[in-house]
């Protein structure tokens, strides 16, 4: 027999309308309240009335936009073969937005979960995952606490990479323009970065970091014009993402300078999301394999919800070296 909201309520020892509020929206519930509710959810596994089981299985990501087409139509197209439904769940960025999406999850049939993203704050929301015993896979997140299957790219193996190839290549004044510092791939591509400077000779610290106050073409402009003024300016912009790469590609431009002969600039990840006439540069970056990485964690997660007690591994994939039209040719990375 199905548990009912009553029987959450009594076991909880608080009101069947608290129960109501703390499913429904959250706000006005203690945490105390708030624990003790989901402790009785877990006890009865108390599922929302009206959804109904079935092969289905959901991604949460913090934001959507063209920058994860290939992952996800590649998670889709996998989960359609298995016959499993795929659905996303979007956050808008908000922790709050992802917690309430993770515990409504954990009162839902749904077979299992992806979580897209490295952002710090999404350990909570993972957490409830867990605790509800949801088959997860984590993609781009490395919470050693959570047993779980993780689908990880080589962020500070490629950062320090392209850095090396640029100094081999010889450019010598790098500055990087830092992205996603909340994050566990922002804060290794920093690393990545720092690591093949002082590995190649090349002083680092703060000098060597412009990070932008805000993510617009007049904020990028006027740090490029500041730093031409200061007689500053570096050999090349090592960006953080692709998106941040395109912006300062057209502060340069905006500015007089020409791409590459002036000024070189790098990014990261394959994909772009800026558009505007700056996106026809082909950026010189470090490609993510998107399209692999979704079909394995749809693959690993329907692993997991067919044989619960296969054991959780954690697989790493590589970026490749693309030399685009925004540095002078740089040496291959298989090379």
């Amino acid at each position: 027999m199905k548990a009912t909201m009553e029987q959450v309520a009594i076991r909880a020892g608080v009101s069947k309308a608290l129960v109501s509020r703390y499913i429904n929206t959250g706000m006005g519930v203690g945490e105390k309240s708030a624990e003790k509710i989901r402790e009785a959810i877990r006890h009865y596994q108390y599922h929302l009335p009206g959804l109904a089981a079935g092969s289905e299985i959901a991604m949460l990501v913090n934001g959507l936009s063209g920058f994860h087409a290939q992952l996800t139509r590649s998670c889709f197209d996998t989960a359609c073969e298995e016959n499993y439904l795929f659905t996303i769940i979007e956050c808008f960025g908000d922790p709050a937005r992802k917690e309430k999406a993770a515990t409504l999850l954990a009162q839902s049939n749904i077979r299992g979960v992806l979580v897209y993203g490295s952002e710090m704050s999404d350990k909570a929301a993972i957490q409830i995952l867990t605790e509800a015993k949801i088959p997860l896979v984590l993609i781009e997140n490395d919470l050693s606490e959570i047993a779980a299957d993780k689908i990880l790219v080589g962020n500070y193996q490629g950062q320090y990479l392209l850095t090396q190839k640029l100094i081999e290549s010889g450019y010598r004044d790098l500055r990087m323009v830092p992205w996603g510092m909340s994050t566990r791939a922002g804060a290794e591509r920093l690393s990545g970065f720092l690591s093949a400077l002082r590995d190649c000779g090349v002083n680092s610290g703060n000098h060597y970091l412009l990070p932008l106050k805000e993510m617009t073409i007049d904020c990028a402009v006027k740090m490029v014009k500041r730093l031409l003024a200061a007689g500053e300016l570096p050999d090349v912009f090592v960006c953080g993402d692709d998106d941040t790469g395109y912006l300062i590609a057209a502060a340069c431009i905006e500015a007089g300078l020409r791409i590459p002969e002036d000024i070189a600039v790098t990014g990261f990840d394959g994909i772009s999301t800026q558009g505007g006439h700056y996106r026809a540069l082909a950026l010189t970056t470090m490609r993510q394999p998107f399209t692999e990485m979704g079909s394995l964690a749809v693959k690993r997660l329907i692993r997991k919800i067919e044989n619960p007690k296969t054991a959780v591994e954690t697989v790493l994939f590589e970026t490749a070296l693309i030399t685009g039209a925004t540095t002078k040719p740089l040496i291959h990375s298989d090379q």
